[in-house]
């Protein structure tokens, strides 16, 4: 027996959709979301089109940890436009985007006592992962700076201090270190991709000479052994194109 469970109506002939519901029911719920989304969508902040790529993204420029940010980013900014102020933080970052963080901004830009959050924070945030937290003025506190701060006179002022790189000698030696292990790791990848196009090669034209499996290969050329010389000789006769590793600048 059939039972919408919504309005609660049965019978025997009772039709019902896949989602049990009967067809007023159906249209009630239909009309209901269409009415939520159209709310969703009038709230929800303009669409924020990345600006082209520039040479200050270099190697930290990673296509997955720029998808979940600027999904986050959207998120945090549906969330902070209720608050109508938000905080920009960031604890490891570039130059460019050491200038943003740690401020207070309004939204809204009613508030003149406050920037408005920039165009270099909605297009970039993804870059060095800033965060942006909705901030309640009179509840919320500042506790990323050296001193915690919940005045409206402290925030103003800290919030509008010049745009500059204040970073410390340490935060600028942990993000070049980890700006030069990304460039590294994108080098490595590059290579690597390139030593198991040549084994697939070698595997094909010459499989009794060829190494047991792609990770030999590899190794061999790293260490660029006497066995490896041979096999790279015997590959050029054979036509097969090995290049050298790569660690030049891209």
């Amino acid at each position: 027996m059939a039972k919408c469970k919504r309005c609660g109506r049965k019978g025997l002939f009772f039709k019902v959709n896949a989602d049990s519901l009967c067809f007023d029911c159906a249209a009630i719920e239909a009309e209901d979301k269409g009415l939520a989304e159209a709310e969703q969508a009038e709230n929800r902040l303009p669409e924020l089109q990345p600006i082209p790529h520039t040479s200050i993204f270099k190697y930290n420029d990673c296509d997955i940890n720029k998808e979940h940010n600027i999904k986050a980013k959207d998120n945090q900014l549906i969330y902070a436009k209720k608050a109508d102020y938000v905080e920009v933080v960031s604890h490891c970052c570039c130059s460019e985007c050491a200038k943003y963080r740690f401020r207070i901004y309004n939204i809204s830009g009613r508030d003149k006592r406050f920037p408005m959050l920039p165009d270099y924070v909605k297009n970039y945030s993804w870059h060095c992962g800033l965060s942006l937290y909705p901030f309640y003025l009179g509840i919320s506190r500042m506790t990323w700076t050296k001193k915690i701060l919940n005045e409206i006179d402290e925030l103003i002022e800290y919030s509008n201090r010049p745009f500059v790189d204040d970073r410390e000698d340490e935060e600028i030696e942990r993000y070049n270190r980890i700006l030069a292990k990304n460039k590294q790791d994108y080098i490595d990848g590059v290579n690597n991709k390139q030593a198991c196009a040549e084994y697939e090669q070698i595997l094909a034209v010459l499989p009794d000479i060829a190494p047991k499996n792609q990770g030999g290969y590899l190794r061999m050329k790293k260490s660029n052994s006497a066995n490896f010389q041979k096999l790279k000789e015997k590959a050029v006769l054979a036509g097969i194109e090995i290049k050298d590793f790569d660690n030049s600048e891209v």
